[in-house]
């Protein structure tokens, strides 16, 4: 009796652990450094690593340091340093954010006059998104870059 309750307490905990959807991911490790014009990319660009195919859905995504340097990291239920083996697209987004604001009419100007100031909103401020980098990096369609993941570490480099 008592081996057919251990038996089946090891069938029962196999079973929940083969359907519990998590599976183990090997990741290996992926940096390397995004040049624009023969000059790194500043701090703050994104470079993203979209599987080619989808045996492997995992994307993986690194930001860039003041060197141009990245390394990816990946999400598998947990963070993970690294991506799994594959082949990738890849894209590059690399702007900034220029505030402007909206600027007053000349009319509304004039009527000012040189009256004591005045608390007036110029209005909600604009936001526009400036490429720091070619537009056609930033999106899967338009990007021609490409990388394989291979096991171990692996040091991809991008010059744009």
């Amino acid at each position: 009796m008592k081996h057919f309750y251990l038996l089946t307490m090891l069938v029962t905990l196999t079973l929940a652990g083969g359907c519990s959807g998590n599976r183990f991911v090997s990741t290996s490790l992926v940096e390397g450094t995004v040049t624009f014009k023969g000059k790194p990319v500043g701090p703050g660009a994104t470079v993203t690593f979209i599987p080619a195919s989808s045996e492997n859905p995992e994307f993986a995504v690194g930001t860039t340091d003041e060197s141009g340097k990245y390394t990816l990291t990946s999400h598998h239920g947990k963070v993970m340093r690294g991506a799994v083996e594959g082949d990738y697209h890849v894209t590059i987004l690399w702007a900034k954010i220029d505030e402007q604001q909206t600027d007053q009419s000349e009319a509304e100007k004039s009527t000012l006059g040189s009256s004591p100031p005045i608390a007036i909103s110029g209005g909600p401020k604009k936001n526009k998104i400036k490429n720091l980098i070619p537009e056609k990096y930033r999106d899967e369609s338009t990007s021609d870059l490409k990388a394989t993941v291979v096991k171990g570490t692996n040091v991809i480099n991008f010059e744009l």
